[in-house]
């Protein structure tokens, strides 16, 4: 059985609109506005994991295809301004 992870409460403020959206959601739901906040910052940590590792994987892509440093930085810029070309071209810029 999988240990229980410790709780914290968190108080924040939110714009009333963002907050009405979240109420309505839990409602929608069947579920706590904390679920969906969960939630949330959980894709967001997963997010930031996933690019890092994209980014590291980038990285060792470029060293090994270049045959020197500077050739792999150019490289690396080069790989990194298409995928931003192709994410806004997909309207996920986010």
């Amino acid at each position: 059985m999988p240990r229980r992870q410790s709780r914290e409460r968190l108080s924040l403020r939110l714009p009333t609109d963002m907050a009405r959206w979240l109420r309505r959601e839990a409602g929608l739901r069947h579920t706590t506005v904390t679920a969906i906040v969960e939630e949330a910052v959980q894709k967001a940590v997963e997010g930031e994991k996933a690019e890092a590792f994209a980014r590291a994987a980038l990285k060792a892509i470029c060293r090994a295809v270049a045959k020197d440093e500077e050739k792999a930085r150019e490289f690396e810029k080069r790989m990194l301004a298409e995928a931003l070309v192709d994410m806004r071209m997909s309207g996920n810029d986010g």
